[in-house]
């Protein structure tokens, strides 16, 4: 038996390293109103969504994706 293990997996290192994501948010109450949040350093999609709502409590996240430099 072979135990495979992936170089970067979710318990490596390299994945708990932040990284810069976007996030698309849509006011409560005008949905028409869309911005976007730049987010300097998250763990991941839900992390970079956590942060978002927090400086923006009106807001409502649509989606969130990490910026490729």
């Amino acid at each position: 038996m072979s135990r495979h293990q992936p170089a970067h997996g979710a318990d490596s290192a390299e994945a708990w390293q932040p990284r810069p994501w976007n996030v698309l948010m849509c006011d409560r109450f005008d949905e028409d109103l869309r911005f976007m949040v730049h987010i300097p350093a998250a763990i991941g999609k839900n992390d970079a969504i956590s942060q978002a709502r927090d400086l923006y409590p009106g807001g409502s996240p649509l989606m969130a994706a990490e910026e490729h430099r």
